[in-house]
């Protein structure tokens, strides 16, 4: 593993700079991008991972990153998500959802039960239950105290002015969407991501159809039906803002929509979805930072440029183009205080942005 500080930006604000980068030198050689980057709830350690069957462990210091261990998998991860303090779940292409306590390294992962034939998204809704989405749509709940699949959540969607929920099939489209050209495919119920209000009250999923759900946690039922964010292709990244009242969104359609998912969980209506174009190519990631005093959104692209913006005003504050002209393929903030993010992409590199003193 290797370091190397340095980087340019641009923009109408400089208020954040790029305080080093990293490079997997195993994944450089044999041109593999780091996909996957997730920040444990102390703020203390990075988690990033690949098309390889392991993770890397990296330590944060004074401006500095350092790589401190491998976390062996048996397959490779398809998504993975850190919950509170140093507890992380993995989740493999193989079907199997792990979950490791980074404070005890060396002792063997939990491997969790599940139903679903690939988790292709995770997140910890509290301290005791772990939710995955995967291909068939549903959601699968576990209890960790036990641990045990506690329940499965079926999709609702609303597709022609219909519902679908408990597992009942959509009726078929009208006439008039059939003329429009409509195409079951172009509804795919896969989840693509989820992500956890910090009020621990709601949780958002995201589809490969462009469609973004929004379930109460306490209930574990649909507020409605799916709203359409994204015209085309799926929803790559979800993230609540500090309030949990707003949610942004970024897909393949370029773009980045703003919900309020305060009106829409506290009337029960479906919200409407402002959009801008944020990148020339798809968004892969976007993360909302958890700092009380910003309107900052962190999003990143095929494109190879991370941008940051005032998702309030849709005004962009600063471009970094640090990842060698390849594709930027996740990010991720410092959980409590957001003073720094990092972001992965397809030069193997690993970098750590935090905010100008």
């Amino acid at each position: 593993m290797a370091g190397d500080p340095g980087g340019t930006t641009t923009g109408s604000s400089g208020s954040w700079e790029l305080l080093c980068k990293v490079t997997d030198e195993e994944l450089k050689k044999t041109k593999i991008p780091i996909l996957f980057a997730a920040v444990t709830g102390s703020g203390e350690a990075i988690l990033t991972g690949s098309s390889r069957p392991r993770l890397q462990v990296w330590r944060l210091g004074e401006g500095e990153v350092t790589h401190a261990g491998t976390l062996k998998a048996n397959a490779a991860p398809s998504c993975i998500e850190c919950g509170d303090q140093n507890h992380v779940a993995v989740a493999t292409q193989n079907g199997q959802i792990f979950l490791y306590d980074l404070r005890e390294p060396q002792r063997p992962s939990l491997s969790l039960p599940s139903t679903m034939a690939e988790a292709t998204a995770v997140c910890f809704p509290n301290d005791v239950h772990l939710v995955a989405g995967g291909c068939s749509g549903k959601l699968c709940v576990w209890d960790l105290r036990q641990p045990v699949v506690e329940r499965e959540i079926s999709p609702f969607l609303d597709l022609n002015g219909s519902k679908e929920e408990n597992g009942e099939a959509p009726s078929a489209p009208s006439k008039r969407r059939r003329e429009e050209g409509f195409r079951d495919s172009t509804f795919s119920t896969r989840i693509s991501s989820l992500c956890v209000s910090h009020d621990r009250e709601l949780l958002a999923c995201g589809r490969d159809s462009g469609y973004v759900g929004l379930l109460r946690l306490s209930t574990f039922s649909w507020v409605t039906a799916d709203v359409q964010a994204h015209m085309r292709g799926t929803v790559r990244s979800l993230s609540f803002d500090w309030r949990s009242r707003f949610l942004l969104s970024g897909g393949d359609d370029q773009n980045v929509c703003l919900m309020d998912a305060g009106h829409w969980s506290s009337l029960s209506r479906k919200p409407c979805v402002e959009r801008f174009l944020a990148h020339k190519r798809r968004v892969t990631s976007l993360k909302v930072s958890p700092d009380v005093r910003d309107q900052l959104v962190v999003s990143t692209s095929w494109d190879g440029l991370v941008k940051l913006w005032d998702y309030r005003t849709q005004r962009l504050l600063n471009t970094f183009d640090e990842h060698d002209q390849c594709g930027v393929y996740s990010t991720a903030f410092a959980p409590v205080d957001g003073r720094f993010f990092v972001t992965t992409g397809g030069d193997a590199k690993l970098c750590l942005f935090a905010r100008k003193n």
